[in-house]
């Protein structure tokens, strides 16, 4: 998890850096917007992230869990859930 918010942390100061370096030949793609909107996405994933240990705490998927199909614990669910919401960002 921990590795997970480096890695985002450092991607987005480098997708910074590059931007500040090249803004003025970018001028007219607009960076600063995009910039914002993979923020936006990153952001929105490590709170989503966060709700979803949440309801694990709470035990939200217990319901869920189904040896036969290979769903035994409620991370392994919320992990799905998570990469799930992740494609349709």
């Amino acid at each position: 998890k921990y590795l997970f918010m480096g890695s985002s942390m450092l991607a987005i100061n480098s997708l910074f850096e590059l931007a500040h370096i090249f803004l003025p030949e970018l001028q007219d793609l607009s960076p600063i917007a995009k910039f914002v909107s993979v923020k936006a996405v990153v952001f929105f994933t490590f709170w989503q992230s966060v709700v979803l240990s949440m309801l694990v705490s709470f035990g939200a998927f217990e319901g869920f869990i189904d040896a036969e199909h290979h769903w035994t614990t409620q991370d392994q669910i919320s992990q799905a859930v998570q990469n799930g919401l992740i494609c349709l960002e």
